[in-house]
């Protein structure tokens, strides 16, 4: 699909999952489902434009729990992850989203060449860029500037396939045609110049790979010379070949061609990498880099088609397949969200960012759950298993122990009563693994853990609890708090041990009526901030 006719997709499908769930019946567990669908790409559309990749990934993540057939929820995680440097988690979402649609999207083109060229997968970028670009009757730049980038880093093995080969085909078809967008310009490396200029640095920099081309091969022939010599260094005829060589040289120069001496053979060499590094310094280099800007899909304006030539008089960059910079693009030529600011937002702007948590009373009115998901929140909503919500205030938050306690002013919760200690093995986990926003209803992972010893404690479980602050229950009562986030590994989930949670409660530790079951006194945390 070109994305000059493609307006932006989280608008597009935001507006038709709306109006479903306004359909939705009340109570109707698919109305429910839908509901969460709808809030979660929202949420995970907002944090992308406030530029918290990680509450973006976890919503994201949430969303294609429930629904794993969603290619933009994939698309939006894989650049969640990529703006966070986080290529391990990038990679699979990526490639779902491709199962999901082929030939690749836009941001599936350009993030999936950027994660490839990461792993030192550079023909895998380079077919997803051409299979991409190929349908399109436009030029979009910053995808060939990604191509020229692939290209360029592209190792001497791949260099030899065919999918490289047709990778260079491709480029050099498809940049004049960018070229005939700017009359008067064209484009040197990553920039866009005066198209005189460009036709000196041109010539200057072809006579120069020129001579280092010929300095190149005979570099190539002194270092295979050498190895020979090398190799037979050790033969006692070659020893009598060398001595017969020095004994008749006297004061004439040997042919480096003919050398013996491998010291000798070694300063040739150095001198000609000398020449040749000199000859390529001669000449401007085309610059391209050595990296690909991910693409935000939250800000993918479409690129110009031939028939709209746009006349500009400043210069800015683009891309050529022989060297090495950063490509950014001419707002007036492909208007795609700056590279410098991923969110491609105004810093006036505000976006509502939307974090979840479990948390469990220790008192009628306190709750217990975890301190990252409530931190800087404006608006913090406790929802319990019956479908009642309440307002919810931090009293206190703990960096080093992760807690943080809320209170609820109209509460009158049933507390869970706390351990003495524990000394290790079974343990329930309470918390919410199963993605229902407007529903929630806790369930119980059972896990293993050892006694709590020193600072660092983690416990083992067959499946994550996806949301912090659930209780660790043993005998009906609480033996510690796990800090799950969806990075966690599940066999060391961070958790703290009954003993930090009675330090951080202190005082404030006041049970009222005992709750007979946990997985009805957890309750839901959202925790929502504008950013």
């Amino acid at each position: 699909m070109e994305m000059g006719k493609r307006t932006c997709f989280f608008a597009l499908l935001g507006a038709t999952l709306l109006g479903a769930a306004a359909s939705a019946p009340p109570g109707d567990s698919t109305g429910s489902g839908q509901r969460s669908t709808t809030a979660l790409m929202e949420q995970g559309r907002q944090a992308l434009l406030a530029g918290d990749y990680k509450a973006a990934r976890d919503a994201f993540s949430d969303l294609l729990t429930v629904d794993p057939q969603n290619q933009l929820a994939s698309e939006g995680a894989t650049f969640a992850s990529l703006a966070l440097g986080d290529y391990l988690h990038a990679r699979p979402e990526l490639e779902k989203a491709l199962e999901l649609a082929w030939p690749p999207s836009r941001p599936s083109a350009i993030n999936g060449a950027a994660i490839y060229l990461r792993v030192k997968k550079p023909l895998r970028a380079i077919k997803l860029l051409v299979e991409y670009m190929t349908p399109l009757s436009g030029v979009d730049e910053p995808a060939l500037n990604a191509l020229a980038v692939t290209l360029n880093q592209t190792d001497d093995v791949s260099r030899r396939s065919r999918t490289y080969t047709d990778g260079v085909r491709f480029y050099l078809l498809q940049n004049p045609k960018l070229e005939k967008l700017r009359p008067g310009m064209k484009r040197w490396g990553t920039t866009w110049l005066a198209a005189e200029e460009v036709e000196q640095k041109s010539a200057a920099w072809s006579a120069a790979l020129v001579s280092a081309g010929q300095l190149a091969r005979e570099l190539a022939t002194l270092k295979s010379h050498l190895a020979v010599v090398e190799r037979e260094e050790g033969d006692p005829a070659f020893q009598q070949k060398l001595q017969i060589q020095s004994y008749r040289r006297g004061n004439r120069t040997v042919n480096p061609d003919d050398e013996l001496d491998p010291g000798k053979l070694t300063t040739y060499i150095k001198d000609k990498q000398a020449a040749y590094d000199k000859a390529l310094a001669s000449a401007e280099r085309p610059q391209i880099p050595d990296a690909i800007d991910p693409l935000n899909v939250v800000a993918e304006p479409p690129f110009l088609l031939p028939d709209a030539p746009v006349q500009v008089a400043t210069s800015q960059p683009s891309p050529d397949p022989t060297s090495s910079t950063s490509p950014t693009t001419d707002s007036a030529t492909q208007p795609v969200a700056s590279t410098t600011n991923p969110a491609g937002v105004s810093p006036a702007k505000t976006h509502r960012v939307t974090s979840y948590a479990a948390a469990f009373p220790v008192s009628p009115t306190l709750l217990v759950t975890s301190a990252e998901a409530v931190a800087d929140a404006t608006d913090i909503v406790v929802q319990s298993i019956d479908g009642s919500t309440y307002p919810a205030t931090v009293v206190r938050s703990d960096s080093q122990s992760g807690l943080a306690l809320l209170r609820v002013p109209t509460g009158k919760f049933a507390c869970l009563n706390l351990a003495e200690h524990f000394a290790g093995g079974s343990v329930s986990c309470v918390s919410f693994p199963n993605v229902d926003l407007f529903q929630p209803t806790a369930a119980v992972i059972l896990g293993t853990a050892p006694a709590p010893a020193g600072k660092a404690w983690h416990i083992r479980l067959p499946e994550t609890p996806r949301l912090g602050g659930g209780p660790l229950m043993v005998g009906g009562k609480v033996v510690g708090v796990e800090l799950a986030t969806r990075d966690s590994d599940i066999n060391a989930i961070p958790a703290v041990a009954i003993e930090d949670l009675r330090k951080f409660l202190a005082s404030d530790l006041s049970p009222g009526p005992a709750a007979g079951d946990a997985v009805a006194a957890t309750l839901q945390v959202s925790a929502t901030r504008e950013k």
